[in-house]
């Protein structure tokens, strides 16, 4: 007898033989690059170009230079805080360190090109060498800017939402200063002429090849899920009002987390105020005794709720920085019990 195509175990099995090819091409895709997984090469330039460049060469430039960058010591300064506070400890701790780190390799790379950034002709020979050092340069900076995450897997690892939005501020930061340098670094390219332009703009294309993505491993489910949720609040303000939405969807995100771990664990309300504003230490233990009386309120078991205030110790971002309302917050951590 033939297959009946109306048959709904044919269809499921010619589903999942879909299913199966599909994953199997995704993951073969997830890994490595495109063909055989070595790095491209820069393609050369024509001959044409490069006679017509090395006649045409020269030391000063056909325009004006562009503005200078910015001291590299002001423009860190204005970076977002890496600070970490004695009250900080455990695996949090470990964190937070890692990020100081990676922060730091990140802003060296950006620092040995934001000050070295050629200021002579792209297709000059005596020049070439320059400008080919800033293409290595620039893709170091881009290879390592593309690193995300503390294992490998968000908040899977127990990070806390302070943890996250830290990197996330010194990843939007930096992102910032990338744009700022390579702006930069194409307008001093373009001021020696169109051939320098081409010359730098090849370099760069080639800096921008994204390097071979490594295979990952699925993120195990853990017991006790981390709870990446922040509670934001006005300045000055410590006050769960039932009139902001906002306050309340993330409070009901964090009970139904905490409801739904598949192993006992506390929840520690941590509060946090900016330096700027009145009495941080007092406000930000303020801020965690309201949220914790909420989550009570809300069916959490009082016994399985702890506050700890941080005041201004613990910040997101800079004091003086228009986001600065970012360290006006509460947020929280699961302890598995």
């Amino acid at each position: 007898m033939s297959p009946n195509d109306d048959d709904p175990s044919d269809r499921d099995a010619i589903l999942a033989r879909r299913a199966l090819l599909l994953s199997t091409a995704l993951a073969a895709f997830s890994c490595g690059s495109p063909r055989d997984g070595s790095p491209q090469p820069e393609q050369p330039t024509t001959g044409t170009t490069t006679a017509t460049a090395s006649a045409s060469g020269s030391v000063a430039p056909k325009a004006s230079l562009p503005s200078p960058l910015p001291a590299w010591k002001d423009t860190l300064a204005k970076a977002p805080p890496l600070g970490i506070p004695a009250s900080v400890d455990g695996r949090e701790r470990d964190q937070l360190d890692w990020l100081e780190k990676r922060a730091a390799e990140q802003y060296e790379a950006i620092r040995a090109l934001w000050e070295a950034v050629p200021q002579c002709d792209a297709t000059s020979p005596d020049c070439r060498p320059s400008w080919r050092k800033a293409g290595e340069q620039l893709k170091a900076i881009l290879d390592v800017t593309r690193v995300r995450g503390f294992g490998g897997c968000g908040g899977a690892n127990g990070e806390t939402a302070t943890v996250i939005r830290r990197r996330s501020a010194h990843d939007r930061y930096q992102q910032s200063l990338i744009g700022d340098l390579q702006t930069h670094v194409r307008k001093t390219a373009a001021s020696f002429g169109p051939l320098a332009e081409q010359e730098w703009l090849r370099l760069e294309a080639n800096a921008n090849k994204t390097p071979p993505m490594p295979c990952l491993s699925p993120c195990p489910m853990p017991e006790v899920q981390s709870l990446l949720g922040h509670v934001p609040f006005s300045k000055n303000a410590s006050k769960v009002g039932p009139d902001e939405p906002l306050m309340k969807s993330s409070l009901d995100a964090i009970v139904q987390i905490f409801k739904g771990n598949r192993a006992k664990s506390k929840i520690v309300v941590r509060g946090h105020a900016s330096a700027t504003e009145d009495k941080p230490a007092e406000l930000a233990a303020a801020r965690a005794k309201a949220v914790a009386d909420w989550l009570v309120k809300a069916g959490i078991p009082k016994d399985s709720v702890v506050t700890k205030s941080f005041g201004a110790d613990l910040p997101i971002e800079r004091a003086d920085a228009e986001t600065a309302a970012e360290n006006q917050r509460v947020d929280f951590e699961a302890v598995p019990q």
